[in-house]
């Protein structure tokens, strides 16, 4: 049992955790009410809610609670939810403990130095790096509650990553900014910005493309970084980058969306993305409906080099997130896990294939609204058939990240049982797909 005086201790210590509590036990259930389990951020555990299922179901919720930084009630059947021969019911409170998030600022200079003293201000944790000791100082920097003298790969990989944590570079020299940021690439953090001008962010990310760093990670850095306000002291400065992490924090979880436009349309013999409804380009349809739908930020995955740059010219005036498929050997999941790398915090994905282009703006927002609950799967329905687009709940995000082929997504679908919300549409087509000339013709869609 997890006692009162050891959630007060990691309350005090300041590490990210969540409180899992039994508040309702019924029937055969394993742990009655009162049960306690801290879920830390690294994924190790204290105590129990019941091992098994239930225990991975609750280890799940937490995770979700994190990075939100929300508390929630998660009702469970232990039969029809977890599949647990025991049967009975739960009820689990799901609850973050420690959200303040962390600050790692690269550079000790003017503009940390201003950053550093407002980030603190309004409850940011601090860590400063900066290789040169005389600005990286404790008399400098007494409110940090880390200050690093180096910029060496092991110094860099023992700081904290993560959803809870958001990093800025601003550091004296374009080069430097240039391989902390290369080196960054691969961790996961909540926010990742730069202090640089556009053509120098411009510079960066054509050589991070020659490097092969992925097309997800180079999207991931914001720069330059800060909300608009013709700043020009180094105060000013500080204040709209704080300012924007402000926002980032307290921004509540919304729904994303991908629009999978990297399939082969070798059948049809023209780009799926690049067909037209009532004259119209299938992408830009899409991207249109699902911003005013809600979603954000709407992600294309495309296919690489010269077949996906088509449709990035199609997309250049309009605001999606365009990149290439991370695994295009893995069919529609590889856009997906690509998609997921790109939006941690999502509260639900709509997956749209390219090629189904008939869902309009209600129907978005009716399937968004169904999926409001992590657990659910809300999918459009004419009849008894099963079309697109698909909206996963945030719970599904783990298994959408595993399975090792394109059958992942539908096998969900399949096993979603009483979490599956079906959404009557009015619209006949949404069951449809573009695959041959035929198809077009008898779907009413212009080639070229």
């Amino acid at each position: 049992m997890v006692s009162y005086a050891r959630i007060a201790e990691i309350a005090a210590s300041g590490r990210p955790a969540v409180l899992v509590t039994v508040v309702e036990s019924a029937d055969s259930a394993p742990r009655s009410a009162g049960a306690r389990m801290l879920v830390f951020d690294d994924g190790t555990i204290e105590g129990t809610v019941g091992g098994g299922a239930l225990e991975s179901r609750a280890r799940e919720l937490a995770a979700t609670a994190m990075r939100g930084s929300e508390a929630r009630l998660a009702a469970l059947d232990l039969a029809a939810d977890l599949g647990m021969s025991c049967g009975g019911r739960v009820a689990l409170f799901v609850e973050p403990l420690n959200t303040a998030p962390t600050l790692v600022i690269f550079g000790a200079g003017h503009i940390g130095l201003a950053v550093a003293r407002l980030a603190q201000s309004v409850g940011f944790r601090l860590i400063v790096v900066d290789d040169r000791p005389e600005y990286a100082s404790r008399d400098r920097f007494p409110e940090a509650q880390q200050v690093v003298t180096s910029f060496a790969p092991e110094a860099m990989a023992a700081l904290p990553t993560g959803d809870a944590c958001f990093v800025v570079i601003a550091t004296y020299s374009h080069e430097v900014d240039f391989r902390i940021a290369n080196a960054l690439a691969p961790w996961p953090y909540r926010f990742v910005g730069m202090v640089a001008s556009r053509r120098k962010v411009a510079e960066f990310r054509a050589r991070w493309a020659e490097a092969g760093v992925p097309a997800s990670a180079i999207a991931r850095l914001q720069a330059p970084v800060g909300i608009a306000i013709d700043a020009e002291t180094p105060q000013e400065i500080a204040l709209s980058i704080v300012a924007e992490l402000v926002r980032l924090r307290r921004q509540r979880p919304r729904p994303a969306a991908l629009i999978a436009a990297a399939g082969d349309s070798s059948r049809l013999g023209y780009p799926k993305a690049l067909l037209r409804l009532d004259g119209e380009s299938f992408v830009r349809r899409l991207v249109r409906v699902l911003r005013a739908a809600g979603a954000a930020p709407c992600i294309v995955t495309v296919p690489p080099a010269a077949a996906g740059s088509a449709i990035r010219t199609e997309l250049a005036d309009v605001e999606a997130l365009v990149v290439e498929n991370g695994a295009p050997q893995q069919g529609l999941i590889g856009s997906i896990r690509t998609a997921l790398g790109l939006v941690e915090r999502a509260s639900a994905l709509l997956v749209a294939p390219v090629d189904c282009p008939f869902v309009d703006v209600e129907l978005a927002r009716s399937l968004l609204g169904a999926a409001v609950d992590p657990d659910a799967i809300a999918v459009p329905v004419v009849g008894d058939r099963i079309g697109h687009p698909v909206v996963f709940g945030s719970y599904h995000f783990a298994a959408l990240r595993s399975p090792a082929s394109d059958t992942g997504a539908a096998a969900l679908v399949q096993a979603a049982g009483a979490h599956l919300v079906r959404v009557a549409s009015a619209e006949p087509r949404v069951i449809d797909e573009v695959n041959t000339p035929a198809d077009a013709q008898r779907l009413g869609i212009a080639i070229g």
